[in-house]
């Protein structure tokens, strides 16, 4: 299940039914050949996504790894391991986040659901893993997003906020319902790791340049369709 895939199936670039796929990584959709075109991001991603190697195991999940030293974004492999006695209550492995985002990790407070350039709701959340003291340790810029995104500062998008690499993986909850005698019914959320494609860094971006306006102009307040599934 992809990160973003909703029913109907829908463009990456703006919110119509999606008929056309990409002709080299047969993943990213489109509803046309100009939207196809319009989608210079997805070059960057095109080939790595074909060219990554095999899932290690079945308890690893692909996730987006945005370099603070490289130009381009690129996939990996990362793992995950059971908490408690199913097999379904998966949490991700820290350690091995480690390896990619240096400082004091965080990610609480950047989980986003939705695609703020085109007001799409997706059924998974996407994180995305930083170093919390990016600013006040003065790690080095994200050089990867500002390949993306433009060297310089606009209205939407400030590159000096974002320092050091950052590292994107998707979840999405399933509820159970449990019973016992003691509790007679109470319901279970378990974690479930989603693979993100080469759909989410649209989705990733627009969640960037919206974390980049100044504090106080940016949520959900007075936002109408970002609270609403297409």
């Amino acid at each position: 299940m992809s990160a973003t895939q909703l029913t109907p199936l829908l463009c990456a670039k703006c919110r119509k039914t999606a008929t056309l796929h990409c002709l080299h990584c047969q993943n990213a959709l489109y509803c046309s050949n100009t939207c196809r075109a319009a989608d210079t991001h997805h070059a960057t991603v095109c080939s790595d996504f074909q060219n990554l190697e095999p899932r290690p195991s079945l308890h690893h999940f692909r996730c987006l790894l945005l370099p603070h030293n490289e130009k381009e974004p690129r996939f990996i492999w990362l793992p995950h391991h059971a908490q408690g006695d199913r097999p379904q209550d998966l949490v991700i492995d820290r350690s091995a986040i480690r390896e990619h985002v240096s400082g004091n990790i965080s990610a609480g407070d950047m989980a986003f659901d939705v695609h703020r350039d085109l007001g799409r709701q997706f059924e998974s959340h996407m994180m995305v893993w930083h170093d919390n003291g990016m600013q006040g340790n003065k790690a080095p810029k994200n050089e990867c997003l500002g390949a993306l995104l433009g060297a310089k500062e606009t209205a939407d998008w400030d590159p000096g906020r974002w320092r050091g690499s950052l590292l994107v993986n998707a979840y999405r909850y399933r509820l159970e319902e449990m019973r016992d005698r003691e509790t007679d019914e109470r319901t279970e959320r378990m974690y479930v790791p989603v693979d993100v494609d080469t759909m989410a860094l649209g989705p990733v971006l627009a969640f960037v340049k919206w974390r980049s306006r100044p504090n106080g102009e940016y949520g959900l307040v007075g936002t109408k369709t970002e609270g609403s599934k297409v």
